[in-house]
């Protein structure tokens, strides 16, 4: 009686967007694939950049921050000119040099909008 019934009373999270490279679910390495082609490259590393969600203050916010900036690129993270380290996991979007979209984790309309430029 004091059993299990089986139901499942947890409600699956929510997912605003299924971020999605050249037409497959993304697999853990891609962020920093997409990157790696762009640094390690001839590629487009001039006028590109990357979107990255901040926190702090009880808030998150969108911020580009240009491909120029990044020093070194690791694993699990990236570090910029100024010395800021910024972990992998926290790239919602890349953007190279002739503006083709590599990576996003952004609705269409977000990567337009509500974004500051460094």
């Amino acid at each position: 009686m004091g059993g299990r019934t089986g139901r499942q009373d947890r409600t699956p999270p929510v997912v605003l967007q299924q971020a999605v490279i050249g037409g497959r679910p993304l697999r853990p390495g891609d962020i920093w694939l997409a990157l790696a082609k762009i640094m390690y490259s001839h590629g487009d590393k001039e006028g590109g950049y990357v979107t990255i969600i901040e926190r702090g203050g009880g808030s998150a916010r969108l911020r580009e921050i240009p491909l120029s900036r990044i020093t070194v690129l690791k694993k699990g993270y990236i570090i910029l000119d100024d010395g800021t380290l910024i972990p992998l996991h926290r790239i919602m979007s890349i953007v190279d040099g002739k503006g083709r979209t590599l990576y996003s984790r952004l609705e269409p309309k977000k990567q337009a909008s509500s974004q500051n430029s460094v």
